[in-house]
């Protein structure tokens, strides 16, 4: 028998080859191939609000960070994603130390923190107060030197380059690469000079592929949007 398992990049859809050969006892030697068809998931199973009419494109992207505990839903009943909706930075740096940071860093103790970020009593301040703290001491966030500003929507261009700090940061780098460059979009220019190389190496890496040949950097970037660009880092 044959056991194992099979890593795809995010987005992939299509038929996977594998050649295999197995040995018997008595019968000698077997080759062959198995071939697995991956299809592209269509609508979440977890939120009602990310379907296939609306938000295809995010499903697989939003149901891999949901299984992964990466993210959760934004009601009581955890059924809804709310896709459209910009991110706050609390949120984003949330998404960011469950998925790169906690599993060597949970146990960290904080000992200095943002003036604005309290550690309060309930998990989510707790759990907050923990990830922007470690974001804090490892030098992947400075805030505005004394506040985090939890609240406030993160754009685009500063959610990329907290990814690729955090990337720096954790020693992680990407093996996917993507034909594409800074010169294949015309806003490129636009981008503040801080996240200009996190974003050329997000594009050299195929995290980001824009819409319509812009990036948007001062744009909010969405919910919906967050979670295909970190299930791209977490997968290339």
């Amino acid at each position: 028998f044959l056991t194992g398992q099979l890593y795809v990049t995010a987005g992939f859809s299509g038929t996977v080859k594998i050649s295999y050969t197995a040995y018997g006892e008595k019968n000698g030697t077997y080759k062959g191939t198995l071939s697995l068809k991956v299809s592209t998931k269509t609508k979440s199973i977890y939120f009602n609000d990310v379907t296939a009419s609306s938000y295809s494109w995010a499903s697989d992207a939003v149901d891999f960070l949901r299984y992964n505990n990466v993210v959760n839903g934004t009601n009581n009943a955890n059924t809804q994603y709310s896709p459209k909706n910009s991110i706050t930075r609390a949120h984003f740096m949330l998404m960011l130390y469950r998925a790169f940071l906690e599993e060597d860093y949970g146990d960290y103790k904080v000992t200095s923190n943002f003036a604005d970020i309290s550690k309060g009593t309930s998990d989510y301040s707790k759990e907050l107060y923990q990830a922007v703290g470690v974001a804090k001491y490892l030098g992947i966030t400075n805030g505005d030197g004394t506040n985090y500003n939890p609240n406030k929507n993160i754009t685009r261009e500063e959610a990329m380059a907290l990814i690729y700090r955090t990337l720096n940061e954790m020693d992680i780098d990407l093996e996917y690469t993507s034909t594409k460059d800074t010169g294949d979009f015309s806003d490129y220019s636009k981008v503040s000079s801080y996240a200009k190389d996190p974003i050329k190496y997000l594009i050299e890496h195929g995290v980001v592929v824009g819409d319509s040949g812009k990036i948007n950097p001062k744009s909010n970037i969405t919910r919906a949007e967050m979670a295909v660009i970190l299930h791209r880092v977490l997968t290339y």
